[in-house]
C-alpha cells in the first residue's frame, strides 16, 4: 500500500555493519561493529562489485547496487533494459505503475521481494531526477 507522503530519500538507507577503527557511528548506516570475518566478506564482495562493474556497459542495470544477472533478466522480460530505459519509464508512470514493476522483478527464489535491491533502484532514480516514486521499504 502506497502513502500519500513525499519520497524520502533517508528510508532507502540499506544497514550494514561497521569495519573500521573505533566505535560505531551514530547513525541509521550502521546496524552495528563487525567481525573480522565479516568484515572480510564485505571487502572481497566490494572488491568483485568494483571488478564486475569495470566490464559492464555505462548503461547496463547492473549498475546499480544490489541488481544482478537475475534481476536484470527479470527487468528486461518487462521491457526495460538499459538504465535510461529505466529512468524514461519511472517518469512516464504512476508511483503504483513503478512500484508493481519494481517488486515484480526483485522478486527473488524465495517468493520474497528484495528490497535491497528495490530501495538501491529508488534511490538511483531519485538521484537521476525521477520526481514520483514509491516509498523505500525500511530496512
Amino acid at each position: 500500500m502506497l502513502s500519500n507522503m513525499s519520497f524520502r530519500v533517508e528510508d532507502c538507507i540499506i544497514p550494514t555493519i561497521w569495519c573500521g577503527n573505533g566505535s560505531v557511528p551514530t547513525n541509521k548506516k550502521y546496524k552495528g561493529a563487525g567481525t573480522p570475518y565479516k568484515c572480510l566478506q564485505k571487502g572481497f564482495g566490494a572488491g568483485k562489485f568494483t571488478e564486475i562493474n569495470k566490464t559492464l556497459p555505462s548503461d547496463s542495470l547492473r549498475q546499480i547496487k544490489y541488481v544482478g544477472e537475475k534481476y536484470e533478466a527479470k527487468l528486461k522480460t518487462a521491457g526495460i533494459s538499459t538504465l535510461n530505459e529505466l529512468k524514461s519509464f519511472a517518469k512516464k508512470s504512476s508511483k503504483t505503475g513503478i512500484e508493481i514493476i519494481l517488486k515484480r522483478a526483485f522478486t527473488n527464489s524465495s517468493k520474497k521481494i528484495d528490497y535491497r535491491a528495490y530501495n538501491s533502484t529508488l534511490e538511483y532514480l531519485y538521484k537521476s531526477k525521477v520526481s514520483k516514486l514509491p516509498q523505500c521499504k525500511k530496512l
